[in-house]
């Protein structure tokens, strides 16, 4: 039985090695720009961070709190959706993100997640979409018998619903 492997090649681009000529660039093609909020699959939830140069992502996370990391770092290997963020000021991301690593908050997945932080980044207090969804359909499920399933099985539909209506830029 044949194994279906991805291999890393030059210029960020994965290869299937069951068919050796079919390419698949995991995230270039999305010709991403400082300010745009980049996405990818972390279970059930949608990890985000923000472009901050041209390969550079700065993202939350609970391993290392807010840092910048490169495209491919952030990606992982997994396919990477973006949302185009219109009128961002470089520098002024820049001295945000600053003032933001200064404060040295560490990731808390009610308080300070990865929504909250590309939200603060790029100027808006928006929250966590995913946070709000899992929480108010999770609630639902503390009218079933088993209370914590319940709330555990809904906030999974939330967060599937979110993340499933989510629009992302295709250029």
């Amino acid at each position: 039985m044949q194994k279906y492997v991805f291999r890393i090649h030059p210029l960020n681009t994965y290869q299937l090695s069951f068919f050796p000529n079919y390419e698949v660039n995991m995230y270039k093609k999305l010709n991403p720009m400082i300010g745009d909020r980049v996405y990818r699959s972390k279970g059930l939830v949608m990890h985000v961070g923000v472009m901050v140069d041209r390969d550079l992502v700065a993202h939350n996370s609970p391993d290392n709190n807010v840092e910048v990391i490169s495209m491919e770092h952030f990606s992982q290997g997994k396919k990477v959706e973006l949302k185009r963020s219109i009128g961002v000021d470089p520098t002024a991301l820049k001295a945000q993100l600053q003032r933001i690593s200064e404060e040295n908050r560490r990731y808390c997945p009610i308080s300070f997640n990865c929504e909250h932080f590309a939200n603060e980044l790029l100027g808006t207090k928006d929250g966590s979409e995913q946070l709000l969804a899992a929480l108010l359909v999770g609630s639902f499920g503390l009218t079933c018998k088993n209370k914590w399933l319940g709330l555990a099985t809904a906030g999974a539909t939330g967060l599937l619903l979110c993340n499933g209506l989510r629009k992302y830029s295709t250029t």
